[in-house]
């Protein structure tokens, strides 16, 4: 899961989606952009409600990942 910022959202506000990752047992990954920044969920083999992050100060979307292992599979180099 993906978890897109508010292009206005503060560093505080980032913190604490990060924390919430952490809180409900995932592992977060921040990437900033120079816009926005994004949150990557990395799963724990349990799916996460994206409402709990949709309801944060700051968060502007969440992004499910509906496959997993999307760069090393079949789909992404078929020839393989």
């Amino acid at each position: 899961m993906i978890v897109v910022m508010k292009s206005d959202a503060t560093t505080k506000q980032v913190g604490a989606v990060m924390q919430k990752v952490q809180q409900l047992g995932y592992r977060p990954h921040l990437s900033k952009g120079e816009k926005k920044n994004i949150v990557g969920v990395i799963g724990n083999g349990k799916p996460a409600d994206p409402e709990m992050f949709l309801k944060l100060p700051g968060v502007e979307n969440v992004v499910p990942i509906l496959q997993p292992f999307t760069l090393a599979g079949r789909e992404r180099k078929p020839e393989a």
